[in-house]
């Protein structure tokens, strides 16, 4: 072979390996991509997951147990006054059979 046909060919398989060695970070680049792009979704899953269940176990329960004791308190306030109404009614009629 001539010196200039050999060039060529040194040339041309350079050329190939290049292409092929491009062709196959190519391919390891989307993987990695795609397995990044999935990591990063679980990670966000895990995190929402993670907040919503800190969010209600410390910082809901406060309020939640207000709200119950709110609601009890009420509750009882109410029964309280039923009763007083219920006196206040007995009065009124003992009042108006007096002044009859």
């Amino acid at each position: 072979m001539q010196t200039e046909t050999v060039i060529g060919v040194g040339m041309l398989g350079a050329a190939a390996g290049i292409r092929w060695a491009v062709g196959r970070f190519e391919r390891a680049k989307k993987k990695w991509l795609k397995d990044y792009d999935r990591v990063g979704e679980g990670l966000e899953r895990d995190l929402t997951t993670t907040l919503e269940q800190t969010v209600n176990d410390r910082v809901l329960v406060v309020a939640d147990k207000a709200c119950d004791g709110m609601e009890h308190a009420a509750a009882k306030r109410k029964a309280e006054i039923e009763e007083l109404r219920e006196e206040v009614e007995v009065l009124e009629d003992g009042l108006s059979r007096t002044h009859q």
